[in-house]
């Protein structure tokens, strides 16, 4: 038994080894230099109309000049050392470097008074800002740097080059990093959305900063000092009211997240790592409101069930079993865990148009699988209207 047991580990720890040298040998790219030919045609492939004037070939490194709309500039692929698996591959340019040089691009970073670093393969622009004015500036500066630059960014991503802004507010008492954005491809980019959500951000880590929640700021209500404070809306409300009586869970977090692009609130609702509806703040509310609802969260299914007034409510994950079965029904068979056709609301059988989001803005839940529904259709589904959102709470009531 002993033996066998020995005879196990060996072959166990026999397979881990081969396969953390399969995969590292893989990743690497086997320590390979990429064939000029191929490598031309990538590179003619990422910036259309460029030319490849020249390749310098040698054994550990293959410079390429290529010139794209009057820029010259380099690529270069490289072989470098790892002492555990030998060289690995890698790819830089200074493309973006060099766009950075033009001298309309000059004069633009000299008009908004934008410090740039233009050295590195990565080219660093950065920005200083004292209220919410300059913040407005540096927006425009944005928008006005992307239309500068748009020729010559290619259509996609280029060998992981950028350029970053990273935009900071400064006043006699403090200096904070507010945020970074970055430019690589051509796309559509609202600048006006991107400002006006940093303004709710910001007011959002000022309200935090005499709380004792996580996020804390030094960053002062000065900063908005050309703007109607009071007219930027709670990015986050954590106060429930119900009938006009607070509701507090013992257990669960009330957390009501704002949408600019909706112009709305949204709700979490709690998803567990089999991807499966399992929201307790729901059963706590629906629960203590209809003491006869018998919610349920099924244990093995997850389907959640409960009734209203004489209303069947049921909510689950499109699960593998109920996938379309006919050839003539589509389906992707890689699923995209926060599918509107993924998670189901019914009522009395017929399905809610209930829309999902996977994050609001870029903020989610503690645990990230948690999906957000509108509060107005989270309302809804316990038979409750929105009588009033302001920055007290959210107060609903019965139908």
């Amino acid at each position: 038994m002993i033996t066998m047991e020995k005879t196990f580990i060996k072959k166990s720890l026999l397979l881990s080894i081969v396969t953390f040298l399969f995969l590292s040998l893989t990743l690497s790219g086997c320590g390979n230099l990429t064939k000029p030919k191929k490598m031309i045609k990538e590179i003619e492939e990422m910036l259309p109309g460029c030319e490849v004037i020249s390749v310098n070939e040698s054994d550990r490194i293959n410079t390429y000049t290529v010139k794209n709309k009057g820029i010259e500039f380099k690529v270069i692929n490289e072989l470098q050392p790892d002492g555990l698996f030998g060289d690995y591959a890698t790819f830089s340019s200074d493309y973006f470097t060099n766009i950075l040089k033009e001298e309309k691009v000059q004069a633009l970073l000299e008009k908004y008074d934008v410090y740039h670093d233009n050295l590195s393969e990565f080219p660093k622009m950065e920005a200083y800002v004292t209220d919410s004015a300059e913040l407005r500036e540096i927006y425009d500066f944005l928008g006005e740097f992307y239309n500068c630059v748009y020729e010559y960014l290619p259509e996609k991503d280029f060998y992981r080059q950028n350029f970053s802004l990273s935009i900071n507010y400064k006043d006699d008492e403090n200096e904070e990093w507010i945020t970074s954005e970055f430019i690589s491809v051509r796309g559509e980019i609202n600048w006006d959305y991107l400002f006006n959500t940093r303004l709710i951000d910001i007011k959002a880590e000022i309200n935090t900063q005499s709380t004792d929640d996580e996020a804390k700021t030094v960053i002062s209500p000065g900063f908005f000092t050309d703007v109607n404070y009071d007219s930027i809306p709670e990015r986050f409300i954590e106060t429930l009211y119900i009938n006009g009586n607070q509701f507090e869970s013992e257990k669960e977090d009330i957390t009501f997240v704002y949408y600019l692009s909706y112009d709305a609130y949204y709700v979490p609702i709690q998803i567990n790592y089999d991807y499966e509806i399992d929201d307790h703040l729901m059963k706590d509310i629906i629960s203590s409101v209809y003491p006869d609802s018998n919610f349920t969260i099924d244990s093995e299914s997850y389907i959640t069930t409960y009734k209203i007034n004489g209303n069947d409510y049921k909510l689950y994950y499109y699960s593998e079993n109920d996938r379309p079965s006919s050839k003539n029904e589509s389906f992707n068979s890689m699923v995209d865990i926060f599918s509107n056709d993924e998670y189901r609301f019914y009522r009395n059988n017929k399905k809610l148009d209930i829309y999902v989001f996977d994050n609001i803005d870029g903020y989610s839940t503690r645990n990230s699988l948690d999906i957000f529904i509108k509060v107005e259709d989270w309302a809804d589904l316990m038979e409750m209207n929105i009588d009033r959102i302001d920055e007290s709470g959210v107060y609903m009531s019965v139908k």
